[in-house]
């Protein structure tokens, strides 16, 4: 009887033993989850890196769009960086079906700088606010570079944004799209 219990008694696991493997479960379990955390956080950088360049190439592309749409331009020049304060920045203002239009940068008091196309009234006045880009961008840089000829209408405008995400903790900053309008078409 003696040699019967001593058997069923080596069938089981002893309490160190479990201890034991539960320990290395829980080291198994710890590196994964950090390596899921870590392939997580790369992925939010990835889409958040990835929907601020389609944002800004966007808007770069309705700028330019709205150049060589417009019927006559007014002017299109000037230079935006985050952190000056100038009187008269970056701004692309033309004329489209008898309307005047507005891009420049917006909200730039509000230490959060995006972009927007305003329609204004004859004195220059903001009537309306047509387009505002997405309270995610932070608008960095914008400038807009004229090579008209003095003599002639033909010409480009180049149009540059550098901008960033606005949660500063993803740490995207420096995204650049630059695009040409040519001019040779319009009244300027």
């Amino acid at each position: 009887m003696k040699n019967n219990f001593r058997k069923q008694r080596l069938k089981g696991y002893s309490i160190i033993e479990l201890i034991i493997s539960m320990g290395i479960i829980a080291v198994a379990t710890g590196a994964l989850l950090s390596s899921l955390i870590y392939g997580f956080r790369l992925n939010v950088n990835a889409i958040a890196r990835s929907f601020v360049r389609e944002e800004i190439a966007n808007v770069a592309s309705l700028i330019v769009k709205d150049i060589r749409n417009s019927d006559r331009l007014i002017l299109c020049s000037g230079e935006f960086n985050i952190g000056e304060v100038l009187s008269d920045y970056g701004r692309c203002r033309f004329v489209s079906n008898g309307k005047i239009y507005d891009w420049t940068v917006c909200d730039e008091t509000t230490g959060s700088p995006s972009l927007c196309k305003y329609y204004l009234d004859l004195n220059f006045n903001v009537v309306n606010i047509e387009y505002k880009a997405s309270s995610n961008i932070l608008v960095q840089k914008l400038i807009f570079e004229s090579t008209l000829n003095s003599n002639s209408k033909d010409g480009n405008i180049l149009v540059t944004i550098v901008g960033a995400h606005a949660n500063a903790n993803l740490e995207i900053f420096n995204i650049f799209s630059q695009l040409s309008a040519s001019t040779r078409n319009f009244e300027i």
